[in-house]
């Protein structure tokens, strides 16, 4: 009968657990990297612009260059 008993309340202190991670993951918003986020805009704002015919390749290459570090491999 113990046995049962506390099969049932481990049981219970599981789906508990499960509900108030579910819960707090509501509360908790993940935080988002405001550089990659900036980066990511300015680089949609290239493409539109360079897609609308507002700059050259030239131009849209030398604006990719601008924004993006290139780092050597060691």
């Amino acid at each position: 009968m113990w046995i049962v008993i506390d099969g049932l309340q481990t049981d219970n202190m599981s789906v508990e657990t499960i509900l108030e991670r579910a819960r707090n993951c509501n509360r908790f918003k993940s935080r988002k990297n405001k550089k990659s986020a900036l980066l990511q805009k300015k680089l949609n704002s290239l493409c539109t612009s360079y897609n609308n015919g507002e700059r050259t390749v030239s131009e849209f290459l030398d604006s990719i260059g601008s924004c993006i570090r290139l780092h050597k491999v060691q």
